[in-house]
């Protein structure tokens, strides 16, 4: 999944970008498990832009998504296949989710 405007908050295992294939704005929260996978949330510009003055926020939004998994109302699909509808694992098999990922990204 290519996400432009790529932030990286590393401490606390998420990025936030916007994918142009769905113009979309995403939260993306890494799950460590047996091997670490992404789960992705919809959120919108002006919490994408909470970065810039108000990371606690934003922090605190990864939390609820964390904390209400795959339930939260943001929710849009997960790389662990079990976790999806099957609109969700069209999603994930599709061809946006091929795309390559951005390595360019800032840390926030």
């Amino acid at each position: 999944m290519f996400l432009e405007y790529q932030k990286v908050r590393t401490k606390h295992y998420y990025k936030i970008g916007y994918c142009s294939e769905w113009e979309k704005y995403l939260l993306v929260i890494t799950v460590p498990y047996v091997s670490y996978f992404d789960q992705y949330y919809v959120i919108e510009k002006d919490e994408y832009n909470l970065w810039k003055n108000n990371v606690d926020k934003l922090d605190a939004i990864a939390e609820e998504c964390r904390k209400d998994n795959i339930y939260c109302k943001r929710f849009l699909y997960s790389e662990m296949p079990r976790e999806n509808t099957e609109e969700q694992l069209e999603i994930l098999f599709g061809d946006v989710a091929k795309r390559k990922c951005n390595p360019d990204f800032e840390r926030i």
